[in-house]
């Protein structure tokens, strides 16, 4: 799946048809709990793809390039900016 996260907008993009359990696994695992739901959705978008992250499953706890975890790895902050994301296949 292609999608693009948006933290500073907080929008999530996508241009192609997706699952919605699996894009709501996904949304879980690129910002986990449940900090997605704050997140509008925008479809049918062209998205320019260049330089996409491609996510590494499965680790506990994923360093990602907009997430800044608190110490407890519970919490966590938005590093703000737009980020293309392309994740593996199942």
């Amino acid at each position: 799946m292609k999608l693009q996260l948006d933290t500073t907008e907080k929008v999530i993009r996508i241009d192609e048809a997706v699952n919605i359990g699996e894009l709501t696994e996904t949304l879980e695992r690129l910002l986990p709990f449940g900090k997605w739901k704050e997140f509008k959705l925008e479809t049918s978008v062209q998205i320019e793809w260049t330089n996409p992250f491609v996510p590494i499953y499965p680790l506990p706890y994923p360093t990602y390039p907009w997430i800044t975890y608190c110490d407890t790895r519970t919490c966590y902050d938005l590093n703000y900016g737009t980020y293309n994301i392309l994740t593996p296949e199942p």
